[in-house]
């Protein structure tokens, strides 16, 4: 039987299907690893979802309408921007310097950034709660979140 090829969903593509569950155009599936691309955009509602093996190990990476990137376990945010308002109609976009910038709506102002990591090959949420922007080799070159205990991809 041949994998069945990674799904995406507004530019932001998805790997490592686990499960079938109701997320994009009526069926989708849940991830153990969710990750965006060199250049790709999030847009506000726009999520990467993943579950993980463990207890309360489900997270969520989102730009949200107001304009803050907000990192959630189970809806309790563990990272974010301090974009609400600042950024709002605004996208995240994972620039080729390897660096996640939130602009605001013009899309040409940064209302925030991570550092830039020119070796950087994608922006990661894995489902042990790590958010990272990593290597072409899997390297962690730069991390919003920590891998969280008792979760695990």
């Amino acid at each position: 039987m041949m994998p069945a090829p990674s799904p995406t969903w507004f530019g932001v593509s998805f790997a490592d299907s686990v499960a079938e569950t109701t997320f994009r155009n009526g069926k989708a599936s849940l991830m153990k690893t969710s990750f965006v691309s060199l250049g790709g955009v999030i847009a506000p509602g726009q999520v990467m979802a993943v579950q993980g093996v463990g207890s309360n190990c489900s997270f969520t990476a989102t730009m949200r309408d107001d304009g803050n990137f907000v990192v959630a376990r189970g809806g309790v945010g563990m990272f974010q921007s301090n974009t609400a308002t600042k950024a709002a109609g605004g996208r995240a976009i994972f620039r080729t310097n390897g660096s996640l910038a939130v602009y605001k709506a013009d899309l040409t102002t940064v209302a925030w950034q991570s550092p830039a990591r020119p070796a950087a090959d994608k922006l990661v949420l894995d489902g042990d709660g790590r958010f990272s922007v990593k290597g072409k080799l899997g390297a962690v070159l730069w991390q919003g979140t920590a891998p969280v205990a008792g979760c695990k991809k």
